[in-house]
C-alpha cells in the first residue's frame, strides 16, 4: 500500500492529502478541496495556544483557556476553523473572513486594536518574523523522523519521486507534490508533517539566492542529494557563479552529523567546497572513484538495465524510463534509501514498478501512428541533451524529429547552452530539427554549422507554422519529440497543437 502524502491546490489554499484518498476526491469533485480536507481529516499537530503563546514570547488578548491551533499560516486567506495567522507581510486584511476561530499575531498596535474591537483574539508580539520562525523551530524539533533533502538543476523531481517510491513501501512519508517546490510551500509541507507521519522528502528548487538556505532553515535535512548543477534559473539568480552557490547552500544546510549525496561525475559539483560538509560525503555516478557505481547501462524495454557496484558487490538494476540521466536519478535515489535503512536489493526491487510522472519522457502513440517523445515538463538544457539522446536510442529504423522551444530563464548564457544542444543535435544525427521562437533558431544555426542538412533545420514562430511543419511527419514513420519549457507550453495554440499531433485516430 503506498501511503505518501501529496499536495493540491485549490484556490490559494495548500492542503496535504494521503495518497489513497485521491480516487475519493476524484469522486467528490463537486466539494470544495477544504471540503475534502476536512473529511479526510489531515492536520497538523495539533499544539494548545497556551503553548504557543509561550513559545514566540507573546501576549494574547483575551486570555483564552481551552483554544487548539490546528492550522498555522501566514496568509490570511488561507485562514479556517482554528488558525494561527501570522500576519508577517502586513498586507491589507479582509476583516469580513476573519472569525473568532483563529487568532492573529502581530507587531503592529493597530492591528491589535481593530483585532479585538472585531472580537478576534490576538497576540502581541515584539517582532513578527521572529516570533514566525520561534514558532517554525518549535514545531520542526516536536518531530525525529529522518527528513531527505533533494536539490538539482535536473532530475531533482524524479529523484525525489524515487526515493518517495522506495521508502512509502514501509513507511507513512510526507513528500513534495510533483514539482510544487515554491518558497511559500515550505510552511505547508512543514506541517503536513505530524505524529503519523515517518519520514519526509522535500524537493528544494532555486529561483534566488538564499533560497535552499530557507528551505534548510524550515526542514533541518539529516541527508541532502545533489542530482548536478547546470546552467537555469538566471532570472533570479542573475549569473552562473551566483546559481552555483545558491545550489551549494544545501552543504551547509543539511546537518553537519548527517549524509550528503552527490553526483561524483558533475564537473561543477567537484568543484564545490564540499569539505565544508562535515558528515558522511557520498558519491555516486559512473566513474570508479563513486561510492555508488553503475556500470553495463543498456536501453532495454521501457527502460534501462544497469549494474550498481556498491562495496564490491554487484546488483542488476531495472529501471523504468529511458535515458541514462534516469540511472543517475536511480543510483541517488538507491543511495538515499540505503543511507535510510534499506537494503539496495530490496530498493532496486521496490523501484522497478516506479511510475514517472507525465510529461517526462513520456511516451505515447499519436496522430496517424506516430510516436511521441512528450517531455514539456521542464526545459533545462541539461534535460534537452539528455531527452536527444533518448529520442536518437529508442527511434529505431524511424524518422528522428526533435522539436525544441526557447528558454527564457538563461537570460544572455541562452546562446552559448542553444550552440551546445545544436551541436548535439547534428552529433546524434537527428533527421528534422524544429525550433519554436526567435531565440531558439540559434539551435538550427549552430546545428547546420555542425553539418545538419539546412532543409531538415526549421524555424516556427507560431503554433500554425508549427503544426503546418509537423503533418508530413504524423505517420508510424517517425518519432516526434516536444522539448518545451512551461512558458512556451502555456500558449494555448501551442498546447493545441502539441495536442492534436498526440490525438490518436479513432
Amino acid at each position: 500500500m503506498n501511503r505518501t502524502f501529496i499536495v493540491k491546490k485549490d484556490e490559494g489554499s495548500f492542503f496535504m492529502i494521503p495518497l489513497c484518498k485521491i480516487s475519493a476526491y476524484n469522486k467528490t469533485a463537486n466539494l470544495s478541496l477544504a471540503e475534502f480536507y476536512m473529511q479526510v481529516g489531515v492536520y497538523m499537530k495539533n499544539i494548545h495556544i497556551k503553548t504557543i503563546i509561550e513559545k514566540i514570547n507573546g501576549k494574547i488578548q483575551p486570555q483564552l483557556s481551552d483554544f487548539i491551533i490546528e492550522n498555522v499560516t501566514p496568509y490570511w486567506r488561507n485562514i479556517r476553523q482554528n488558525t494561527l495567522f501570522f500576519d508577517c507581510f502586513k498586507y491589507p486584511i479582509d476583516w469580513s473572513i476573519m472569525g473568532r476561530t483563529c487568532v492573529i499575531v502581530t507587531e503592529e498596535e493597530r492591528i491589535v486594536e481593530k483585532a479585538l474591537s472585531k472580537g478576534i483574539p490576538v497576540i502581541k508580539v515584539d517582532n513578527i518574523r521572529t516570533a514566525y520562525w520561534e514558532f517554525v523551530q518549535y514545531y520542526r524539533q516536536l518531530f525525529t523522523i529522518p527528513v531527505i533533502g533533494v536539490t538539482g538543476t535536473c532530475g531533482k523531481t524524479t529523484t525525489k519521486d524515487m526515493i518517495t517510491h522506495i521508502l512509502a513501501k514501509q513507511y507513512k512519508v510526507l513528500s513534495t507534490y510533483k514539482s510544487n517546490n515554491a518558497d511559500e510551500m515550505n510552511l505547508p509541507y512543514l506541517l503536513g508533517i505530524n505524529d503519523e507521519t515517518e519520514a519526509a522528502v522535500l524537493e528544494m528548487g532555486v529561483t534566488y539566492p538564499g533560497d535552499l538556505k530557507e528551505n534548510c532553515k524550515y526542514f533541518k535535512p539529516q541527508m541532502g542529494v545533489i542530482t548536478n548543477i547546470g546552467v537555469y534559473h538566471l532570472q533570479g539568480c542573475r549569473t552562473v557563479e551566483n546559481y552555483i552557490k545558491a545550489k551549494a547552500e544545501i552543504i551547509e544546510g543539511v546537518n553537519p552529523s548527517g549524509t550528503l549525496i552527490v553526483n561524483g561525475d558533475d564537473e561543477t559539483i567537484q568543484n564545490l567546497d564540499l569539505q565544508k560538509f562535515k558528515g558522511k560525503l557520498i558519491f555516486f555516478g559512473t566513474g570508479e572513484k563513486n561510492h555508488y557505481r553503475a556500470i553495463n547501462i543498456s536501453y532495454v524495454k521501457d527502460g534501462m538495465d544497469f549494474t550498481l557496484i556498491y562495496e564490491n558487490n554487484m546488483y542488476h538494476f531495472f529501471v523504468p524510463g529511458y535515458g541514462n540521466h534516469n540511472v543517475y536519478n536511480a543510483m541517488a535515489a538507491v543511495a538515499a534509501a540505503h543511507e535510510a535503512g534499506i537494503a539496495i536489493k530490496e530498493a532496486g526491487k521496490r523501484l522497478e514498478d516506479f511510475r514517472h510522472l507525465p510529461e517526462h519522457l513520456q511516451f505515447k502513440e499519436g496522430a496517424n501512428g506516430v510516436t511521441i517523445i512528450d517531455d514539456t515538463w521542464n526545459c533545462a538544457p541539461p534535460s534537452v541533451i539528455a531527452a536527444l539522446e533518448v529520442l536518437k536510442s529508442t527511434a529505431t529504423f524511424k524518422r528522428t524529429v526533435a522539436v525544441i522551444g526557447e528558454m527564457p530563464q538563461l537570460l544572455d548564457l541562452s546562446d552559448n547552452e542553444y550552440k551546445k544542444i545544436g551541436q548535439k543535435a547534428a552529433s546524434l544525427k537527428i533527421d528534422t530539427l524544429v525550433t519554436v521562437g526567435d531565440k531558439a533558431k540559434i539551435i538550427g544555426k549552430c546545428a547546420v554549422e555542425k553539418g545538419m542538412n539546412q532543409s531538415r533545420v526549421i524555424a516556427c514562430h507560431n503554433a500554425e507554422q508549427l503544426y503546418k511543419t509537423l503533418v508530413p511527419y504524423l505517420n508510424e514513420t517517425s518519432v516526434i519529440l516536444f522539448k518545451i519549457t512551461n512558458r512556451t507550453m502555456k500558449n494555448k495554440l501551442i498546447k493545441q497543437c502539441i495536442k492534436k499531433c498526440c490525438k490518436r485516430n479513432k
